[in-house]
């Protein structure tokens, strides 16, 4: 049985009364699923492994960036970062079938963090690129500084741009 145990005790109180946090892309749970071992970053953690934590929206809550519900959609491979300026200009490659809900300046979760696409290229094969530029904010204050290349993190596109997709289906 996987267990998870958080050392954030300012975050605590939610866990264990409201359940409203989002680890590293999946929400807070007791995983009994194999597919969410199966499509996510989940089954490889091991102890210690440092994740993203972040607190939900609420409707009292002001909205930044775009909806991340914690649904993970598949799993990305860390592939490339290089220095831009202050920034770092980071590429992925990520399972083909989600190209079609990634458009340059849309929005996607990497490792539960709402980010910026700043390219999103053609398929090769089974998979595709994305390139993001990171900000140092971000690049400190998250796992994003840690990848390694062929690092895996888990991928959640734009909820906004499956309802679009399953709508236009049904016209």
């Amino acid at each position: 049985m996987l267990k998870i145990t958080l050392n954030a005790a300012a975050c605590w109180w939610y866990v264990a009364r409201k359940n409203m946090l989002r680890l590293s892309g999946w929400p807070v749970f007791q995983p009994r699923s194999i597919e969410t071992l199966d499509c996510t970053t989940l089954g490889a953690l091991k102890a210690g492994h440092q994740i993203n934590l972040e607190r939900a929206v609420t409707p009292a809550t002001r909205l930044s960036g775009h909806i991340v519900q914690g649904h993970v959609d598949a799993v990305a491979r860390f592939t490339e970062c290089t220095q831009f300026g202050d920034a770092r200009r980071v590429v992925f490659e990520v399972p083909a079938q989600l190209r079609r809900y990634m458009v340059a300046k849309g929005s996607v979760a990497l490792a539960g963090i709402s980010l910026t696409l700043n390219e999103v290229g053609e398929p090769n094969g089974e998979t595709f690129p994305i390139e993001l530029m990171i900000i140092p904010h971000t690049w400190e204050h998250t796992t994003l500084g840690t990848l390694k290349v062929g690092d895996a993190v888990n991928v959640e596109v734009d909820i906004i741009a499956k309802y679009v997709e399953a709508q236009c289906r049904t016209k």
